[in-house]
């Protein structure tokens, strides 16, 4: 009786020991065990936006209307004025005479003829407007006295161009002031078939001291 009773008491003595030992090997393995990581939880925050208020379209403004064009001013028709040709009386002038201190400049005008490249020359030619030339202060305080022959054109107008010196007495002494007075002079231009044509001229002037 004593003997089965200790037979079963130590089986299960045995089993209990077992089940502990089992235990304590899955408790031990347990914590080798690594759990998985897992991500932290985000905390979404909701904000409700207040709706904008809706702004009204852009007006769209209107180019400016171009000006009315002006009417174009009525053509008027142009006349031609008839040109009259109007001759300048023959006049014959006086020769002047220009007091200097005590004694008087004369000028002896002498109208010539002479040829020039491609214009015909006349002798009759009307001296209008007539500058007598000034005197040469040296040449007055040493009584000198000659003559400049001056070769010119006389243009349609009258007037007078192309001046040069063709020949003078003394030389080196009155051209300067033959020259200045010849281009002021005016001469009655010459006319072929109702129309003013250029011409060449020669005009001799002369230098003379006259003594009261």
């Amino acid at each position: 009786m004593n003997i089965r009773l200790w037979l079963t008491a130590s089986a299960t003595g045995l089993l209990v020991s077992l089940g502990l030992f089992w235990l304590m090997q899955l408790m031990i393995s347990t914590e080798n065990l690594k759990l998985p990581e897992t991500e932290p939880i985000r905390m979404v925050d909701f904000v409700r936006l207040k709706p904008q208020p809706k702004l009204p379209p852009p007006t769209r403004r209107e180019p400016p209307k171009p000006p009315e064009k002006e009417p174009p001013p009525p053509k008027i028709p142009l006349t031609t004025p008839r040109q009259v040709a109007t001759q300048a009386p023959d006049i014959d002038l006086p020769p002047l005479d220009i007091p200097l201190n005590s004694e008087r400049l004369t000028s002896s005008l002498t109208v010539g003829v002479a040829p020039g490249p491609g214009l015909q020359p006349s002798a009759n030619l009307i001296p209008l407007v007539r500058v007598p030339p000034r005197y040469p202060v040296r040449a007055q305080m040493r009584k000198i006295e000659g003559w400049v022959k001056i070769e010119f054109t006389i243009t349609e107008d009258g007037s007078v161009k192309d001046a040069r010196v063709v020949e003078a007495h003394p030389k080196g002494v009155f051209e300067h002031a033959a020259l200045q007075a010849i281009q002021r002079w005016k001469f009655k231009p010459k006319e072929i078939d109702g129309q003013k044509v250029p011409q060449r001229a020669v005009q001799v002037l002369e230098f003379k001291l006259r003594r009261r």
